[in-house]
């Protein structure tokens, strides 16, 4: 039999190397979505490191052969959640046989169950949060991410979680140097004592050894696999809150705690990061780290209390300016360190139209 040309071969190797880098891209998808349980598009592109005209691509071909599923989001600007079908899930177990998934999630396909998931704004910002620190999208103490487990497999693994540090945080990073990283999200307000109530006792023992021995150093029992290092040499704890309100009342709360367990120097080791609205798409952009123990985070929280506690004559004085400089609302709320919403609701007080 004659030999093919050589640049029939040739054109044939090209086409089953895009097949296979097609598949190579499927997977990275399907892998995504079976460690966060579901995601949107935009945290799909960031996690593969794809354009978003990519990864809509990939995620109409994968929700053509039936191996994922989405639907829109309650209270969203359309933005679409996908999750695994049965189909989905078995080619993830098929393929990636070495990874220990605790859980594999597949939920029912059906119109709105997604959006009625508990919390799902919750989990969305838990998810968003982590694909950011794990891709270097947030600059977190130039801390580099080895080992994750995201919302989703957090509760998969819930039990042995709280009995290694008696609570279950939201999401878990370990960095290259060994630091665990715990994460917490806030976007309910709930007042100053409920905020962070799950992780009471953890910031205490965590602040305690901080304080007596320099760090907080523990075993992982084996929550990550099996690493050179069993153990994690530090701790740092991030909250995300969905508001400076919420901001506030979680910073006082952790204050009161670390000033009951006289372990203010663990201020160092609790950050936060606050969101400015409800925002669905590249949440954390632009947002800087905001340590506990520094004085400036400090005047930012007294500052904001402040807005509160106004008397009658203060607040009729900030709606005059209103009038009578010719500044715009935002621009009168900002000089005196107010929403705009409340500038509104004093104008109403005032009865001024």
């Amino acid at each position: 039999m004659r030999d093919e040309p050589a640049s029939k071969r040739s054109f044939d190797d090209v086409k089953n190397a895009q097949k296979d880098a097609g598949e190579w891209n499927e997977n990275q998808v399907l892998f995504g979505i079976a460690k966060f349980g579901w995601l949107s598009m935009t945290q799909l592109a960031k996690f593969c490191d794809a354009s978003h005209g990519s990864m809509r691509h990939i995620a109409r071909r994968l929700e053509q052969t039936k191996y994922i599923w989405s639907e829109p989001l309650d209270n969203s600007p359309n933005v679409r959640c996908y999750a695994l079908t049965r189909k989905g899930t078995a080619r993830v177990k098929s393929v990636f046989t070495n990874t220990d998934f605790k859980k594999v999630e597949t939920y029912s396909q059906c119109r709105g169950f997604l959006s009625q998931f508990e919390h799902h704004y919750h989990r969305h910002l838990s998810n968003e949060f982590l694909i950011d620190l794990v891709t270097d999208n947030i600059n977190f103490q130039n801390y580099h991410i080895t080992h994750y487990l995201p919302e989703h497999e957090v509760q998969a693994r819930k039990n042995d979680i709280n009995t290694m540090i008696q609570c279950v945080p939201d999401a878990l990073a370990l960095s290259d140097d060994n630091r665990l990283i715990a994460i917490e999200i806030e976007n309910t307000l709930r007042g100053k004592s409920r905020h962070g109530t799950n992780l009471t006792h953890w910031i205490e023992v965590v602040a305690e050894k901080i304080e007596n021995q320099g760090g907080a150093s523990d075993s992982l029992r084996g929550l990550f696999g099996n690493l050179e290092n069993p153990d994690y040499e530090d701790v740092d704890q991030v909250f995300v809150c969905a508001s400076e309100q919420i901001f506030r009342n979680v910073w006082n709360k952790v204050q009161r705690i670390l000033l009951k367990t006289d372990c203010l120097s663990a201020g160092d080791n609790i950050s936060y990061f606050v969101v400015d609205g409800k925002r669905w798409h590249n949440i954390f952009e632009n947002h800087e780290l905001l340590s506990h123990s520094d004085p400036d985070v400090a005047e930012r929280v007294s500052a904001g209390a402040d807005r509160f506690t106004f008397p009658k004559a203060k607040r009729m004085q900030v709606v005059n300016e209103l009038y009578s400089l010719n500044l715009s609302r935002k621009a009168v709320a900002q000089r005196h360190n107010i929403s705009v919403s409340t500038l509104d609701r004093w104008k109403r007080e005032f009865h001024a139209v």
